[in-house]
């Protein structure tokens, strides 16, 4: 549904697509026909991450440790590095604050000047804490937390987040 409603004509899947290696192989036949039947449509890409680094399957689409396109770096995981601007998935950020008495978590998108890591996708994906030193690490100066809602995208400066959290 989100492929249609945007109209997209390709789909880049940047790691972890699958909880390991085999999981492509484990697929129900129908869902995998589905996922393969979706290749026909748009141009499929699949970056393999730290859970299916030796995925072997695209469903039609290619299998590949990362890209570059139009001066874009696509990636699994971030790297700090500053060689080209970055999109990345695997650290999967989500955003915790208090909020009148109490904690709300929501996957967010963590940006800096020229990096941008996604959240998960998928519903069962767990999330590293926005502000996570890990995440920090990889990223420049300025970097703020965006959480979508059904009507904005809220911004929220990392380097204040412990603020919220009280």
């Amino acid at each position: 549904r989100a492929l249609a409603a945007s109209g997209a004509t390709s789909l880049w899947c940047l790691g972890d697509n699958f909880h390991d290696s085999d999981g492509a192989s484990r697929l129900d036949p129908a869902l995998a026909a589905r996922i393969e039947s979706l290749s026909c449509r748009i141009a499929l890409h699949w970056i393999t991450g730290n859970h299916d680094s030796a995925l072997e399957t695209g469903f039609g689409g290619r299998v590949i440790e990362e890209a570059e396109l139009a001066g874009l770096a696509l990636r699994h995981k971030a790297e700090s590095r500053r060689s080209v601007p970055e999109l990345s998935g695997h650290f999967h950020p989500r955003l915790r604050v208090r909020l009148r008495g109490r904690t709300v978590s929501r996957p967010c998108f963590v940006a800096c000047s020229d990096r941008l890591i996604l959240p998960a996708f998928g519903a069962l994906t767990g999330g590293l804490d926005a502000d996570d030193p890990a995440i920090l690490s990889v990223l420049g100066a300025g970097p703020h937390a965006f959480v979508a809602t059904e009507s904005a995208a809220l911004r929220f400066d990392l380097q204040k987040t412990a603020e919220f959290r009280r």
